[in-house]
């Protein structure tokens, strides 16, 4: 077991897990394709007449879940780099915790 009551195989499928979604993130398609979608969802929005309450709403929906998707993918990307900081600790007792942001 290592910090956090995680060991050292789920520590290394957490920071697998944030590398793959960092990928993706990064990923120009990826990046263009989210753009693509906000983009015609606000088009639809404010195309939409105004008392259009119903297709207001749909699109909000819709802004929300995609929003909520990137969230997850980054609290991916988080997780995982909190898994490298806690492999390289176990694997380095003696050294100090990495600063804020240094463990890249």
């Amino acid at each position: 077991m290592t910090d956090g009551g995680m060991d050292e195989r789920q520590l290394l499928a957490e920071r697998e897990r944030g590398h793959q979604v960092k990928q993706i993130l990064d990923n120009r398609h990826f990046q263009d394709a989210v753009e693509a979608v906000k983009d015609r969802l606000w088009q639809e929005f404010c195309l939409s007449k105004l008392d259009d309450e119903d297709m207001r709403y749909r699109v909000r929906l819709q802004l929300d879940l995609l929003s909520s998707l990137l969230r997850a993918l980054r609290h991916h990307i988080e997780t995982g780099e909190m898994a490298h900081t806690s492999l390289a600790r176990s694997q380095n007792p003696g050294q100090p915790w990495p600063k804020q942001g240094g463990q890249k």
